[in-house]
């Protein structure tokens, strides 16, 4: 036997000591590259911010960037409506998600028929079979 393996037989390796390093070093590597993410997402989301782009807020309103001023970004609705976020609230560059009509889900119309007229709306404070409700 040389000297290096009496070295290592000596030497008693915790093997919950070990799991434990492992275990530390994922974690950082993890880390590493989750903030190299994070980063990354963040510079596309400033990239996206920029007059005339369309973009998406993190609550799900979409607009057209129409001014910047400062930390605040006005969006323009696709109806003109102008409102006013802060940069942070925008999510990133994404277009409306518009709904592609194809020519089997049109509806077809019939020349001259009119459109159905909606029923009225029955008042709920005159339901009869209303529990708790009470004849005077």
């Amino acid at each position: 036997m040389s000297v290096d393996q009496n070295l290592c037989e000596e030497i008693p390796v915790d093997p919950f000591l070990l799991m434990l390093v492992v275990m530390l070093l994922l974690f950082l590597v993890m880390n590493y590259y989750g903030k190299r993410k994070t980063a990354q997402v963040a510079n596309e989301r400033l990239k996206a911010i920029q007059v005339g782009n369309t973009v998406r807020t993190h609550s799900g309103f979409f607009g057209t960037i129409v001014d910047i001023d400062g930390e605040t970004v006005t969006l323009e609705s696709p109806s003109g409506a102008e409102t006013t976020w802060h940069k942070n609230a925008i999510f990133g560059a994404q277009a409306l998600p518009l709904a592609v009509v194809d020519a089997d889900d049109a509806v077809e119309t019939i020349p001259g028929a009119s459109a159905p007229e909606a029923a009225p709306a029955a008042d709920p404070g005159l339901d009869e079979n209303r529990p708790g409700r009470r004849d005077l």
